[in-house]
């Protein structure tokens, strides 16, 4: 189980490292805060003596808000039936964890499951005693956060999680990891003008603009968190607000790609967001973000970057 956990740490690493040439020294000094803001003083002596390295610590970081992100999606998803995490026995914890990571609690509500080639369902595989207690603390205030408002931010084309990412993740960090979002407005102006009659260069106004409708494709090559696919989701629905098969058409027609496994995550996240209550009659679907080089045409299938040979 331990040598799993290794493979799927080496994994990301060299995928960073190869698909977006990131050097891991860069981030000692913009690590620091984030760990300091993150951890106790003991905790952060305890960790010293261990000289974990600054890949290691941003693993376990993004290990940390990937729970946090799941754990809120399934919360928005089932509101009611979360009991009191402080009286659930060890077995309830564990069992809750292996949910998320697994993806079965989601299926459990009718969704889809995640995105695959996530890297970051690895704490169940190398379990210990001393992580039960962080875990029921962490559960405890993801049951306490009112997920209702990232459905409501999602319908409005607002990316819920931008805000918790950011909150953990320090901006020197971001850009280290070449993490530039775009702002909603900008993504609203860029969609307008796509959607609306002018010339670009040698382009006629016969050429544009694409006429956005459910069955319209629509392929953002890097995605981030979703800012695009937000806003596209959040048109569309404008466009066809009693479509019965809205949901289904959207799934087949939009999608996103991206080189970094944590904004897959959150893209996916945010596009289940989006769809709202239609989300739950999607559970045989494939949420289409996709860990995916859109220059190089490389994907990651499971834990292995491989050639694609899927034509989009």
């Amino acid at each position: 189980k331990q040598n799993s956990v290794q493979l799927r740490f080496n994994s990301w690493r060299r995928h960073l490292e190869e698909a977006t040439g990131l050097d891991f020294q860069d981030l000692r000094g913009p690590l620091k805060p984030m760990i300091k803001g993150c951890l106790s003083e003991s905790d952060i002596a305890e960790m010293e003596n261990v000289s974990p390295d600054e890949a290691t610590w941003l693993f376990a970081a993004q290990t940390y808000f990937s729970i946090v992100v799941k754990g809120v999606l399934d919360q928005a998803f089932s509101p009611d039936v979360s009991a009191e995490v402080e009286t659930q026995g060890d077995n309830d914890v564990r069992r809750r964890l292996a949910d998320l990571e697994s993806g079965d609690t989601f299926v459990s509500r009718g969704l889809p499951r995640l995105p695959a080639g996530d890297p970051f369902a690895w704490i169940g595989a190398a379990w210990n005693e001393r992580l039960l207690e962080p875990l029921r603390d962490l559960f405890s205030a993801i049951d306490s956060f009112d997920a209702q408002e990232c459905l409501d931010a999602a319908a409005e084309g607002r990316d819920p999680l931008a805000g918790l990412y950011q909150g953990l993740f320090p901006k020197k960090v971001r850009h280290v990891l070449g993490e530039f979002y775009t702002p909603g407005m900008l993504a609203d102006h860029l969609l307008t003008l796509a959607c609306s009659e002018r010339k670009i260069g040698e382009a006629s106004a016969s050429d544009l603009p694409f006429d956005l409708n459910a069955s319209t494709r629509v392929l953002d090559p890097a995605c981030g968190s979703g800012t695009f696919l937000l806003k596209v989701l959040q048109r569309l629905r404008s466009e066809a607000p009693d479509e019965p098969t809205y949901a289904k058409s959207v799934v087949a027609n939009v999608a996103g790609f991206d080189l970094n496994p944590i904004a897959v995550l959150m893209a996916g996240v945010n596009f289940l967001f989006a769809l709202g209550e239609e989300a739950i009659s999607l559970r045989d679907a494939e949420i289409p973000v996709y860990l995916f080089d859109s220059i190089q045409g490389r994907e990651v299938e499971g834990e292995v970057l491989q050639d694609s040979s899927r034509k989009t």
